[in-house]
């Protein structure tokens, strides 16, 4: 969780990363009710395969001043926590280990919370489209995010959006928290 390691110990970092996880698969299950998704599927292993997909489809493409070698070994590292279903504290840790010296602890982290945080968005987006009955969004973020970062005087949280404009902007910068719910029914006037 972004700025929590500097106050907390690394166990309690990755439990509360953790509930996070937890309850973020709630919040997929309880959008797929109530958007009408029919799936034999359990709603978490639906969107942890979309979130994965999505992942492994632009795994390290965000992240800049490596060399090409680099990225291709973080996009390794990335399917390699897919492989074996590890947390983001993990993948973190899996990227800082490479023998280039090119992640200090503090990079791994940011790479692993951004690549996954924007595959999490994702997935949510196209769970929500898969739906047939979600266009619009409401997006959660910190209180000063702008859209497309800090400086952004369009201000990202409680906007509505549609979901083209979310994908297009998963997360306004590294270690973002933003987040989108499904609006369901009637677009709120805001919007229009």
């Amino acid at each position: 969780m972004p700025g929590l390691d500097i106050l907390l110990p690394a166990e309690a970092v990755e439990g509360l990363e953790q509930v996070v996880a937890e309850a973020w698969a709630r919040s997929i299950a309880r959008a797929i009710v109530l958007t009408g998704i029919a799936t034999d599927v359990d709603p978490r292993e639906l969107a942890r395969r979309e979130v994965v997909r999505l992942l492994l489809a632009e795994a390290g493409d965000r992240v800049v001043d490596i060399t090409d070698t680099t990225r291709t070994r973080l996009k390794e590292y990335i399917g390699i926590a897919e492989r074996d279903e590890m947390t983001p504290a993990d993948l973190a840790r899996l990227i800082q280990s490479d023998p280039s010296g090119a992640f200090q602890p503090w990079r791994a982290r940011a790479i692993a919370r951004t690549e996954t945080g924007t595959a999490y968005n994702r997935g949510s987006l196209a769970g929500y489209a898969a739906s047939g009955r979600v266009t619009h969004v409401r997006v959660h973020d910190g209180d000063g995010c702008g859209w497309t970062g800090h400086g952004d005087p369009d201000m990202a949280d409680g906007s509505i959006r549609t979901l083209a404009e979310a994908n297009a902007q998963p997360l306004a910068h590294p270690n973002c928290r933003r987040g989108f719910s499904a609006i369901v029914g009637p677009i709120p006037e805001e919007a229009e």
